[in-house]
């Protein structure tokens, strides 16, 4: 063993030897159901996830590699991730074959049970089913060791095959000593551009090395003779060199077993740094095995020598802090973070470290970040809420000035109605998709900005962005009680608050309802008062399950309308305590910790999110959950466990202890150092103490003072963006109203560009030209006079009188408004979710154009759009068909499609047929062939998923 294992051994004795928490340990909870995590080998927050891959295809429940419902496995990859809901990863897989090499993955692979499967922190084991083959992984940071036992001795081959799962770019492998191998894989899946470099060394010379036709894969065979064939492997994402040093730091003169041993040890390590007891050993089981969850994401991107490769795609070095991969911010800024302040506070240092080099090395902090890639994925700027809180937190070990500076960039980037968001103060749904959500999480981002820049003495900067975090007040409906989007002015027609659909992300109104966790006292305000908002809470609850809209697998774990499955909901449960009902989230929280995580391998009720779902579980059992990451607050539940203890890194510790509890007993009263009190700062915590829970079958009296709200928060006095009832477009002339969302406010509106003129609106506006109207409420306070946001609605006039009938019913949530939609003159764009566009889908389209008179027709033009992803395609064809009765139609043509079915651009065609002899007509039949069923190579087809025809404008000549 290597000196430098040695001492690592050496450095973690005081913690126990014997497996005292990673007994309890279950790597398989959540592979199974909709988790989509791994079972395999891993230390904490490292670079290489060495497990088995059950799956290729990268279908929605093979994210992980693997899936427990699978009985086949293609092979041992080193790279994984935990619970997302895209796939990528799966590189350098390794299958180890009884005689000579194949590389057709089925023939290659092989099939396994269960019985004879093991996984434990660090560990996995399998006996292959073909050859009879035992198959061991273990890990280090940088590296994975592999095991194989044959069942009979002689000639055994390896397989690597850089082909596994996502598309392969850039390759090379080439062997550098009778037992070592070299090179790297470029591939483009999910992260567009990533590079993976790797070194393997066997423990026995090659014999013979196979090769397939374009040297992606390759057989290594041997000569067993009843020995294992050990193999390391290690990873860097920079060069061959970064991997080579990488080896030698871990792996040199190290075997398998004592490698097990290194693995062992840093588990206990980081999973006792919060030491839990409780009578119920499955209790136990599910706290350990979320805690492990939680270690295994981010990951370390750096190698031994420091060198990371950033979002230049450049190497640079990490002085001074190990640099990190894989930020799932919009899933783990509510728990996972906020809990890695708690335990884990220098390496939540050098995460931010890790934000502001790629800041400085790409422009931009990280969205959803993966292998130096930035995927764009999600919503919000949350790397400013894992910031602020660290800040607020005390970890401060960092520059603050330019995380202010990048923070401010970032919110105020042109991207994803970013400037229309700061323009309007809210985001209309006719400039970006899902503008409900942005709207409210931009505004928890900026509050989380404002606290950071009001530490820091910017009190300017802090006041803009204070006063852009009341945004979400402009979207909320009075009438209704929901968070609701506009569009052109008003409130988008037909709304349902079940309805999933693209003005939310991941969820539908009644669950971004209540997205305001940076201001539950005015969310209270806007309810009515306390018993308003407890009445919502109870509403959501009680609500009848099931969404309505677009199908979404992230949607799981439904009470009444509560999705403990996704992500925006995590905090719903603990509103109760700041509306002084904590009797309320005592009993959802036991009851979600209960039912929704359990010990078999479908125990989350959903994805795990990079640690999400775990950090859920792992705060609520302890008793405490923060609502706003940013205010550095804890609000009391009730714990799942008898007894916790948390090793503070400044050498404290903080003690949780639970009286009486019992499966019929979980309300409580807790207690810190002895004084009542439902909310615990972070500074308390850090000091240590013992928080204690006194606990009853019954719910105590909730009238007690030690309710008292801690918010940063000022009371909304501001008025309401008021809503312009317009038609989107008229014929003729056409009337505007305008409303007030709150008593006391007056409008004033101007039309077009005239803000100079702006009018008291004491009644409705007619107009007979195409116009903008402008509307903002004043509300006089004191001697202060408050402004509304302006509200802006567009209203064209038709030159047209046509008429149109649709023989076609279009999808529900892509009406565009009706079908005079298609002949109004505004086109769409390549923004569909906008809601310019019609969508129909499993069916073809069909319409009929009266034009009034007969007219000379020289020209069909339809506006047609494609979007591969999702599931909307170009028609196969368009016919043009003309009468003069409307009864008897003649075909005046076909045009073709010319897109390629497998582009996956988003694109905007017209199909254009001109006519070679024009012809006199009144009626004009246009249809369009629907693509069908979705084509072999998209996700859709497994499920036999039907494509869409998208379709605006109609124009003729």
């Amino acid at each position: 063993m290597s000196i430098r294992n040695l001492l690592l051994i050496l450095a973690f004795s005081t913690f126990p030897l014997f497996g005292q928490y990673t007994q309890y340990v279950n790597p398989f909870i959540g592979t199974g159901g909709h988790g989509h995590t791994y079972p395999g080998a891993t230390v904490p927050f490292g670079m290489v996830q060495l497990s088995p891959d059950t799956r290729v295809d990268g279908s929605w429940d093979g994210c992980g590699g693997y899936h427990y419902t699978d009985t086949f496995i293609y092979g041992f990859s080193h790279t994984h991730l935990s619970g997302t809901g895209v796939s990528d990863y799966g590189d350098i897989l390794l299958m180890p074959v009884a005689g000579k090499p194949t590389f057709e993955p089925k023939e290659y692979g092989s099939t396994f049970r269960h019985d004879n499967e093991t996984a434990k922190p660090g560990y996995y084991k399998v006996q292959l089913d073909n050859g009879n083959i035992l198959a061991e992984l273990s890990s280090t940071l940088h590296c994975g060791i592999h095991r194989y036992s044959f069942n009979k001795p002689g000639f055994n081959s390896v397989v690597l095959d850089l082909q596994h799962r996502d598309r392969l770019t850039g390759y090379e492998i080439k062997q550098v000593g009778k037992n070592r191998i070299e090179g790297y894989r470029k591939s483009e899946a999910w992260a567009k551009e990533q590079y993976v470099y790797f070194t393997i060394e066997f423990s026995q010379p090659i014999l013979k090395t196979t090769w397939n036709e374009n040297k992606s894969k390759v057989g290594f065979t041997f000569l067993t003779k009843g020995a294992p064939i050990e193999v390391k492997v290690s990873l860097s994402f920079c060069n061959n060199e970064g991997s080579n040093a990488n080896l030698n730091a871990e792996l040199n003169q190290v075997n398998f077993d004592s490698t097990v041993v290194l693995a062992k040890q840093l588990w206990e390590n980081e999973l006792g740094k919060i030491q839990a007891q409780s009578s119920d050993p499955s209790e136990l089981v599910k706290f350990y095995t979320a805690l492990y969850h939680c270690f295994l994401q981010p990951n370390t991107a750096s190698d031994v020598n420091g060198n990371y490769r950033g979002m230049d795609m450049k190497i640079h070095k990490a002085e001074g802090y190990t640099h990190y991969t894989v930020f799932s911010l919009w899933d783990t800024y509510r728990a996972l973070h906020p809990l890695l302040t708690v335990i884990d506070r220098k390496r939540t240092r050098d995460f931010i470290r890790t934000f502001l080099a790629m800041y400085k090395d790409g422009g931009r902090l990280p969205f959803w970040e993966l292998a130096a890639n930035e995927t764009d994925c999600m919503i919000g700027y949350h790397a400013a809420s894992v910031i602020s809180d660290a800040y607020a937190k005390g970890i401060q070990d960092f520059d603050t000035e330019l995380a202010l500076e990048a923070m401010i960039a970032f919110a105020n980037e042109n991207k994803y109605g970013k400037r229309v968001y700061q323009r309007d103060g809210f985001i209309s749904s006719e400039y970006e998709a899902e503008s409900v959500s942005k709207t409210l999480e931009y505004a928890y981002d900026d509050w989380c900005i404002s606290l950071f820049a009001s530490s820091l003495g910017k009190d300017s900067i802090a006041a803009v962005f204070k006063n852009r975090s009341n945004s979400w007040y402009q979207l909320f409906d009075p009438k209704t009680g929901f968070m609701r989007p506009r569009f052109n002015g008003n409130w988008m027609d037909g709304f349902d608050p079940r309805e999933v659909n693209n003005h939310f992300t991941e969820g539908n109104s009644w669950q971004y309802s209540f997205y305001v966790p940076h201001d539950p006292r005015d969310f209270m305000a806007v309810h009515g008062g306390m018993n308003g908002a407890i009445q919502k809470l109870d509403a959501l609850f009680a609500e009848k399950s099931g969404t309505t809209g677009r199908e979404q697998a992230d949607i799981t774990g439904l009470v009444g309308q509560y999705a403990h499955g996704n992500e925006p909901s995590h905090h719903i449960a603990y509103m109760y305590n700041y509306f002084y009902a904590p009797e309320r989230t005592q009993h959802l929280v036991h009851s979600i910790c209960t039912e929704f995580y359990t010990t078999a391998p479908d125990g989350l009720i959903g994805n795990e999110d990079c640690g999400q779902m775990s950090a859920w579980y792992v705060l609520s059992a302890l008793g405490f959950y923060q609502l706003a990451p940013g205010l550095p607050q804890y609000t009391l539940g009730t714990p799942a466990l008898d007894k916790a203890t948390i090793q503070l890194e400044n050498g404290k510790q903080f003690k949780i202890e639970t009286k009486n509890r019992s499966i019929v007993s979980w309300y409580s009263v807790p207690k810190y150092d002895k004084e009542v009190r439902m909310f615990i700062s972070d500074e308390e915590m850090q000091q240590g103490g013992t928080l204690q829970f006194e606990v009853s079958s019954q719910p105590e009296d909730a009238s007690h003072d030690y309710l008292m709200i801690p918010t940063d928060a000022d009371m909304i006095i501001a008025p309401a963006a008021p809503i312009i009832h317009a038609p989107r477009s008229f014929k003729g002339e056409t009337k505007i109203t305008i409303e007030a969302l709150r008593e006391n406010e007056r409008i004033f509106y101007f039309l077009n560009s005239d803000s100079l003129h702006a009018k008291l609106y004491q009644g409705p506006i007619q107009i007979n030209n195409s116009s903008s109207i402008h509307a903002f409420a004043v509300k006089d306070v004191n001697i202060e006079t408050l402004k509304s946001p302006i509200t802006v609605a567009h209203s064209y006039k038709v030159k047209n009188t046509w008429e149109l009938k649709v023989n076609a019913t279009p999808n529900k949530q892509y009406t565009a408004g009706g079908a005079s939609a298609l002949i109004d003159g505004i086109r769409g764009t390549t923004n569909w979710r906008a809601g310019d566009w019609q969508g129909y889908q499993a069916q073809d389209f069909e319409a009929i154009l009266d034009v009034g008179s007969m007219q000379l027709l020289t020209e069909v033009r339809v506006g047609f759009l494609q979007d591969a992803n999702a599931w909307i395609f170009m028609p196969q064809h368009m016919e043009v068909l003309v009468s003069t009765d409307g009864t008897n139609f003649t075909s005046m043509g076909f045009v073709k499609s010319s897109t390629a079915s497998d582009s996956k651009e988003v694109q905007v065609i017209d199909y254009a047929l001109l006519l070679k002899n024009p012809r006199k007509t009144r009626y004009i039949k246009v249809k369009a062939k629907n693509f069908g069923k979705l084509p072999s190579w998209h996700p859709g087809h497994v499920d036999g998923g039907d494509a869409f025809i998208f379709i605006d404008e109609i124009e003729i000549k």
